[in-house]
């Protein structure tokens, strides 16, 4: 019987490989799906997160939207001055909340009526009445007779009789007519608006004219 033998199998001289880098680098290389998706897992929860806070954010707006329009139908804007202003405010449409300062340009001012001219403030006006109405209300009547009936003498009468002017006899330091009657409102504005209306006879009855 003849027999043979099988020479062993040489793989050749590996001297120098490190297999253990090399293992690790084939696992890296197969853990590379596995390390992208978890990646793109943790980008989709971050994004997640992102859009949950303005979610949030926007419900918080939304309710405090509400809440100001609930407010302003419920508690409507009103204006308001200081306790020393001289004027009172309003709201009309939607004006911003705020401070606002207020100038004022010119003050109102008591109105003054003075008569024409005369050459004497014991001119003769004649006897009747005079009446005065004060901011559009009832005339109230002074009653002229001969014993005042001169610019002083209405003056003093028109002042007793208390109703809210001031009479005097004024000289106006001209050549002509100096003397004339004049009466001032003791309130200011509209409040103290005045008309004067004169039934006199026997004299030279005053037509007043408003300067102010």
């Amino acid at each position: 019987m003849t027999t043979s033998a099988t020479p062993p199998l040489t793989l050749g001289n590996f001297t120098g490989i490190d297999f253990n880098q090399l293992l690790q680098a084939v696992i890296a290389t197969a853990q590379l799906p596995l390390t992208n998706l978890q990646s793109q897992v943790s980008a989709d929860h971050t994004e997640i997160s992102a859009l949950g806070q303005i979610g949030g954010n926007l419900t918080s707006l939304q309710n405090s939207l509400s809440q100001l329009q609930t407010d302003a139908t419920i508690t409507p804007l009103t204006a308001t001055a200081s306790a020393n202003a001289p004027f009172a405010a309003s709201v009309t449409g939607t004006p911003l909340v705020g401070t606002y300062d207020v100038s004022v340009h010119s003050l109102a001012a008591a109105q003054i009526s003075a008569s024409q001219g005369y050459a004497s403030n014991n001119s003769t006006v004649g006897t009747g009445t005079i009446s005065i109405s004060i901011n559009g209300g009832s005339p109230a009547t002074v009653t002229i007779t001969s014993s005042n009936d001169t610019l002083n003498g209405v003056a003093a009468a028109i002042n007793q009789a208390n109703l809210g002017v001031t009479a005097q006899v004024v000289n106006t330091g001209l050549a002509a007519d100096p003397y004339r009657l004049q009466i001032e409102s003791n309130s200011t504005g509209t409040a103290g608006a005045f008309t004067v209306s004169t039934n006199l006879t026997g004299g030279t009855a005053p037509n007043f004219s408003t300067s102010s």
